[in-house]
């Protein structure tokens, strides 16, 4: 609304500054005709001031001169004045013009201005569009990394052989284990949980110093990309709807251990991909309180 009445504003300056334009020019014309009015009878009485008075004596020419220092001088002098006042019309008339070629450029700039913004605008949207496809590329390039890394995942060998996401519940039943067995007093959870998940971490070194690099990689691409928070919670989530139960639960003690506290844990804790993990999965329930911002 208020930029409507800015322009109907300039449209309504541009119209009166038109009409004083056409205004002056009918005026200059006008006084124009009138100028030339008073040279012509200047002219004419002049003419007639020499067939009136006889030249070849003294008093004809005293005469003749009398006369047109009255007559045809103040012809020509109204004329004078007539022509200072178109002078001045001009002047009036060329700072018209001067204003509306201000005013011109002035618009032209406007325009140029927000032709650019518009161009910028495109440019942003365009390099935006680039970017999510490009991080959409490397997000699904990594989902498909997870799912390879856990295909290729077996244990044990001939008929007691399991692989792929069956691993992982054999990986955690030997956490678990583990935890339950140890018996020397430790001064805290932290420190069990330690204990016991290295034991695990050591065992099965292999696939799961691959399997979480490539998963805190994913999680490190999302958390950093330049996507809005929405679209962050939604990839989350698609990244949460590829983990099993026992990934989630072998998720949550590595970010308790050494192997994971310092860099994984925060976006854990911030994210929250463990939320479906049940609580009665846990070594023990109370084991959610070591984490902040993280309900089960």
């Amino acid at each position: 609304m208020k930029n409507a009445t800015l322009n109907n504003a300039s449209i309504s300056g541009h119209d009166s500054l038109e009409s004083k334009q056409i205004r002056i020019e009918r005026w200059i014309k006008f006084f124009g005709v009138f100028c030339f009015l008073f040279v012509i009878a200047g002219l004419l009485f002049g003419a007639h001031g020499v067939r009136w008075f006889e030249l070849n004596s003294a008093e004809g020419l005293e005469s003749l001169g009398n006369f047109s220092g009255g007559a045809v001088a103040a012809f020509w002098s109204l004329a004078g004045v007539i022509l200072i006042f178109i002078a001045f019309l001009g002047q009036k008339l060329e700072l018209l013009y001067q204003k509306e070629e201000l005013r011109l450029n002035r618009q032209e700039l406007k325009d140029t201005r927000e032709v650019l913004n518009e161009q910028k605008k495109e440019f942003e949207l365009q390099n935006q569009t680039l970017l999510n496809q490009n991080f959409q590329n490397l997000f699904f390039q990594l989902l498909r990394n997870h799912a390879d890394i856990i295909h290729h995942i077996d244990l044990g060998t001939g008929n007691t052989k399991i692989s792929g996401r069956d691993c992982f519940k054999e990986m955690y039943g030997n956490f678990k284990n583990s935890f339950n067995r140890l018996t020397q007093e430790y001064n805290s959870e932290l420190e069990k949980i330690e204990k016991a998940y290295s034991l695990c971490f050591d065992k099965y070194r292999i696939d799961l110093s691959h399997y979480f690099r490539n998963l805190y990689n994913v999680v490190k691409l999302i958390d950093r990309s330049d996507i809005s928070n929405e679209d962050k919670r939604m990839y989350m989530n698609t990244l949460k709807a590829q983990l099993s139960t026992y990934e989630l639960a072998l998720l949550f003690y590595n970010c308790l251990s050494s192997y994971g506290s310092k860099r994984f844990k925060p976006l854990v804790e911030k994210y929250n991909p463990v939320n479906n993990l049940p609580v009665s999965e846990l070594a023990d329930k109370e084991h959610v309180r070591l984490y902040v911002g993280v309900e089960l």
